[in-house]
């Protein structure tokens, strides 16, 4: 029973000390949570990056296709013949010491239909 308590204490108390990501933690390499897919997302120092899906899709973006929200982060996706964006990053998370954690939705969009699907997206933070 003590051990119990000791534990449900110790995973809660992990989760009481951590913080929200502010913009610059955003910056880095980010790998899928789930082992089952490879997405990839690489935020730089300027707020550049590339987005690669699990279905191979990629994506590279500017500093003027990211937008900050307090602790949420969008990211605007786009073919470059298209003109509009065709995929948006809604992105949070935590930092709890050196791990950090990112999750949110990838919401696709269609010029003719706008809004049509999201996907579930976690995304651990890569040192390397």
């Amino acid at each position: 029973m003590k051990n119990t308590i000791l534990l449900i204490f110790t995973l809660l108390s992990s989760f009481a000390f951590s913080e929200s990501l502010e913009k610059t933690d955003f910056i880095g390499e980010w790998k899928a949570s789930n082992e089952s897919t490879t997405a990839l997302l690489i935020i730089a120092d300027d707020f550049s990056g590339s987005f690669k899906r699990g279905n191979g899709e990629a994506f590279v973006f500017s500093g003027e296709n990211i937008f900050f929200q307090k602790d949420i982060a969008i990211i605007e996706l786009y073919v470059p013949k298209l003109g509009s964006p065709v995929q948006k990053l809604m992105l949070s998370g935590w930092k709890l010491g050196d791990t950090r954690k990112l999750y949110g939705m990838v919401l696709m969009y269609d010029s003719s239909v706008g809004q049509f699907n999201g996907i579930n997206l976690s995304l651990d933070y890569s040192n390397h």
